[in-house]
């Protein structure tokens, strides 16, 4: 009988489950959209009611339990990815005391308030490092309700990140793999650990060590599914579950990024850029490199916040209609805008935006921007815009870590919703220069997840033996040289000149 894990991915908009083999197919799958992505109490704010997780966790266990019975009884493992920096505090019974802060929150603490050691204050200084120190306080959620909600902090027994309150609901234990608690929490990046008391950086992330959970290697089996669960979700009882990884570290195993010579790049609700490199190596001086899920590696990383939301941003203010034409046809309105992009020259007649729309820890007073409009342009132009935008804040990330790691990325691997799109992979082919590829499925971050669950189980000797049996690359996406041309010129000439431009004026704006 082939071995299968069922892997679930808890995202921002939604919970995926889906039953994958050692080949790497996806047997069955379900998807539980939730009602509201998040709730906002004030401008800025994110929260969400951690049930909701837990029960499309649950929903979406059952239908497949249901649907797919002989699939669900074959199971041998269960892994679960999620979103990251998305936060929560439980009582010293492990129920929560509020609710999840989610990783789009804007919320900002005190800065005031804290309170940094002469040696440390001095050390920053000399290296440049404090507006990125200051940065980190700021948007640090725990300093937020520390200064905000003492009462709750003090009671707080745990605070988590959501992959690790899904692995305490399943198992009963706090605990995680060091490559999901990644957010702005006192771990040490490099040691795979939490930092020590004595750490430099410890008045950033001022978390009591007593408050947070125990970490372990990625593929450690945590606990095992019992009756009660196996009663409430369909999963057989007994089955070990495993600690895999955050969402976009996943996602870089399952697109077989294993090596510094390729890039992973994600186009979901948030962008990035993320390479797998054996020594430890910041993609932009101050960034910290991420543990990998694959032990003894580190995923330096670039990420354009707000992403591929901005596409869900143009369809909410500018295309209502095109909206209600693919609720009509079946499909999603991004189909039938992106079928639209050829339509558009590359460069967009001198279009050009920025995607800086919400702010970036090296550069925490930036702002979207969007420039050369002229009366010819139409909202298609604006909307290949925000696609060739993303693809040149990654390409100027690529450009960075090549200098840091002193070597070239030869061919890009590319995953979440935009990749769907032929007409996007063609772009971001011809912005970067260099060969795009796709994997097999769309859902490589529970790919990623099986892979390391397959490793965990002694299903495979390691992930690159299990790479070598689940994924699976597609015919790549080849530059256009005139396009490839353009594009760099454009980056050179103008692209990277926008932000020290008008840096100033941002810091005027109300």
């Amino acid at each position: 009988m082939q071995p299968v894990v069922l892997t679930f991915d808890i995202g921002t908009q939604s919970a995926r489950a889906l039953i994958i083999d050692n080949g790497g197919e996806v047997i069955a799958a379900r998807q539980e959209k939730y009602t509201t992505p998040f709730y906002s109490l004030k401008d800025g704010y994110a929260e969400q009611n951690p049930n909701v997780y837990w029960q499309a966790l649950v929903d979406s266990a059952k239908y497949l339990s249901e649907s797919f019975p002989d699939a669900m009884r074959m199971v041998s493992g269960v892994t679960v990815t999620t979103m990251r920096d998305s936060c929560i505090c439980l009582d010293k019974d492990g129920k929560p005391l509020r609710d999840f802060i989610l990783w789009m929150d804007t919320r900002r603490a005190d800065v005031s308030q804290m309170k940094v050691p002469f040696k440390s204050w001095l050390a920053f200084n000399l290296v440049g490092m404090m507006p990125t120190i200051r940065a980190s306080y700021e948007i640090s959620r725990s300093n937020w309700i520390a200064q905000n909600e003492k009462e709750i902090w003090d009671k707080t027994e745990c605070f988590i990140l959501l992959s690790g309150y899904i692995n305490y609901k399943l198992t009963g234990r706090l605990v995680d793999s060091f490559a999901g608690e990644i957010g702005h929490i006192p771990l040490d990046y490099k040691r795979c650990d939490w930092k020590s008391k004595n750490d430099i950086q410890q008045c950033v992330f001022n978390v009591p060590r007593e408050k947070l959970c125990e970490l372990v290697p990625p593929g450690t089996v945590i606990g095992n599914i019992s009756r009660e669960l196996h009663e409430l979700t369909g999963i057989p009882e007994n089955t070990p579950v495993i600690a895999s990884g955050a969402d976009k570290g996943c996602e870089t195993l399952g697109c077989g990024v294993l090596n510094s010579n390729s890039a992973a790049i994600s186009l979901g609700t948030s962008a990035t850029i993320e390479f797998s490199v054996s020594k430890y190596i910041e993609a932009e001086q101050f960034l910290p490199s991420y543990p990998a899920i694959t032990l003894g590696f580190f995923n330096p990383e670039v990420q354009i916040y707000r992403g591929y939301w901005m596409l869900r941003w143009f369809i909410d203010n500018f295309a209502t209609d095109i909206k209600e034409e693919a609720r009509k046809k079946g499909c999603a309105p991004e189909q039938l805008l992106n079928e639209q992009l050829i339509k558009i020259p590359a460069g967009c007649d001198g279009l050009l935006l920025q995607p800086y729309w919400a702010p970036l820890l090296k550069k925490p007073n930036a702002k979207g921007t969007v420039v050369g409009f002229h009366d010819r342009h139409t909202r298609m132009h604006l909307y290949r815009a925000i696609i060739e935008g993303i693809a040149f804040a990654l390409y100027d990330a690529m450009l960075t870590m090549e200098k840091r790691n002193k070597k070239k990325i030869t061919r890009l691997v590319i995953s979440g919703g935009g990749s769907v799109s032929d007409e996007i992979c063609q772009i971001v082919s011809d912005v970067f220069g260099l060969p795009v590829y796709r994997i097999q499925t769309s859902q490589a971050s529970c790919l990623g997840a099986a892979i390391c669950a397959f490793v965990g189980l002694n299903i495979f000797m390691d992930s690159q033996d299990a790479v070598n049996s689940m994924v699976r690359f597609q015919k790549p996406f080849t530059p256009t040289p005139a396009n490839t041309k353009l594009y760099h010129k454009i980056h050179a000439e103008v692209y990277k000149k926008i932000f020290p431009s008008v840096s100033k004026v941002y810091d005027k704006q109300f």
